[in-house]
This record gives C-alpha cells, sequence and structure tokens, in this order.
C-alpha cells in the first residue's frame, strides 16, 4: 500500500517492474554496495546504477507512500491505547491501595495486640 501511494503521491503511474521485481531491485543495491566496499580497496571501479535504480523505484516512493497511513495509523492507535492505558493506571492504583489499607488494619491489630499483653 505505501508503494502504490508513493507511486500516485509522485505521479510516477503503476510500479515499475522495468527493472526486476522489488526483490530483485534489492539483491541488486545489496550487490552494488558490496562491489563498491570493495572497490573501495581494489582497483575496481565503483558501480552506483543498481542502487540509483533502488532508490528511485522503490525507496524514495516508499518513503513517501509511507508518511500518510505511517501517521494515520500512529493517531488511531494513539487515540485507542490511552484510555487503555489510563484504565489499566487506574486499576493498578486501586490494587496498590487496598493492598496498602490491607497492610495497615493488620499492623493495627498487631500493636493493639501487643498492647493488650
Amino acid at each position: 500500500a505505501s508503494l502504490q501511494t508513493g507511486y500516485w503521491l509522485l505521479g510516477l503511474g503503476e510500479i515499475r517492474h522495468s527493472h526486476g521485481s522489488i526483490g530483485y531491485k534489492f539483491a541488486k543495491a545489496g550487490e552494488d554496495l558490496w562491489r563498491n566496499f570493495v572497490a573501495m580497496f581494489t582497483d575496481a571501479k565503483a558501480n552506483w546504477e543498481g542502487l540509483r535504480i533502488f532508490y528511485d523505484e522503490v525507496f524514495f516512493p516508499w518513503l513517501v507512500g509511507g508518511i500518510l497511513p505511517g501517521i494515520l495509523c500512529g493517531l488511531v492507535c494513539y487515540y485507542l491505547s490511552v484510555p487503555l492505558i489510563r484504565a489499566y493506571q487506574n486499576r493498578r492504583k486501586g490494587v496498590l491501595k487496598a493492598k496498602l489499607a490491607s497492610l495497615k488494619k493488620k499492623k493495627k491489630q498487631a500493636d493493639d495486640g501487643q498492647a493488650a499483653d
């Protein structure tokens, strides 16, 4: 969805498969990174074509297309989780207050028992 949204927002039309599938583009970008890393230490010439294709056809459209769905999902999750967290914290406070009251009652009973002796 993010990739298609990115293509639509950038006005690129349909997802391009002229250079292979998305998985193939990932693989070629990885190969370019490795070959260009090795080229720093050898006489080989650096070639960034696979990484450029990956950036233009996958990474940038994915980045742009993921912004809107990401913001939308983030807002929905935030507004759903806040009441749940608040309810959990209030329940936890109630349990701690009850436990504290129980401990105070036991201490008072123990003090009263010692005072009677």
